[in-house]
């Protein structure tokens, strides 16, 4: 039996997933210290024409010693637009990116 444990990303790479198929029994660790340094619990590289970029959600008190299940999303930035108009700018040739950029599209304008 194959057990992995991992911490929450925000749009985590594709080793996150590789990682899940092959375990029978997956642990979402979130009830451990929201990294305050630059971790990738709130931020991610994506890949521009003009090189990496990153994508960091604001969020609450990250400064304060809380558990990543308790970080709450900073809701008075309008960070959710700019992360859409830049992931789109930058994969919408990308194979299957129309087939499911509506999807990620109603995640980003959700109200949380």
């Amino acid at each position: 039996m194959i057990v992995s444990i991992h911490q929450p990303n925000y749009l985590p790479w594709l080793g996150f997933f590789h990682k899940m198929a092959l375990s029978d029994i997956f642990v979402l660790l979130d009830d451990v210290q929201f990294p305050r340094n630059k971790g990738f619990c709130s931020r991610v590289k994506i890949k521009r024409a003009d090189g990496p970029y990153l994508l960091s959600v604001p969020v609450k008190e990250k400064r304060a010693l809380k558990k990543i299940n308790e970080i709450e999303i900073a809701t008075e930035v309008n960070w959710n637009w700019q992360h859409w108009k830049a992931i789109e700018l930058s994969y919408k040739k990308a194979p299957f990116f129309s087939q499911y950029a509506g999807i990620f599209k109603d995640v980003y304008f959700k109200k949380w």
